[in-house]
């Protein structure tokens, strides 16, 4: 799933005009994954937002490491003029907002990596989208890229045994033939 959050403390959420706060917002995740613990959950994180002080920006690397996200998508606030927020006072300087960017870029990939290895040594199902003579690359039903030392058929789903952890991706060997659909 891919639910935006825009920002993980209330007083930027709200200056954002955001109609939800942290509490409901987690309670929602919460509800997902009670339905599906691995589930695989992507968000839209803006930093820089006007009045984000360094403090109110360590509150949503914070939340973000809570919820345990699988990426963040990190944005730098960008000022539109006309939009209330282009005439707020206390704008971020465009060298903190590259700043705080880099940083929650950086919590994404730690984030991306945690969710990746909690799946070694587990079987999954994996559609492959890209292959060559020596190697097939697919995404598990949660997202997973995972990397196969074999030629596989290209849309067709394997169960295969994720391995290791590898540059960005799992390695995995195929365990069974494809998955009848």
């Amino acid at each position: 799933f891919h639910i935006p959050l825009q920002a993980g403390s209330d007083e930027v959420l709200k200056r954002m005009n955001r109609k939800y706060d942290i509490d409901f917002y987690k309670q929602k995740i919460e509800e997902i994954r009670n339905i599906k613990e691995d589930v695989s959950i992507t968000t839209d994180v803006i930093v820089g937002h006007p009045y984000e002080t360094e403090e109110l920006f360590l509150e949503t690397i914070k939340t973000c490491k809570e919820i345990g996200f699988s990426k963040i998508h990190v944005f730098p606030y960008s000022k539109r003029d006309g939009t209330p927020s282009s005439r707020m006072p206390m704008q971020v300087e465009d060298i903190e907002k590259k700043n705080r960017s880099r940083i929650l870029n950086q919590v994404s990939q730690e984030l991306e990596e945690k969710f990746y290895k909690e799946h070694l040594n587990k079987v999954a199902e994996v559609l492959i989208e890209e292959a060559n003579n020596v190697e097939s690359v697919g995404f598990t039903t949660n997202y997973i890229k995972v990397k196969v030392q074999e030629k596989l058929n290209q849309n067709e789903m394997y169960k295969i045994k994720l391995i290791d952890y590898k540059d960005g991706q799992l390695i995995g060997k195929c365990v069974k033939e494809k998955v009848k659909s």
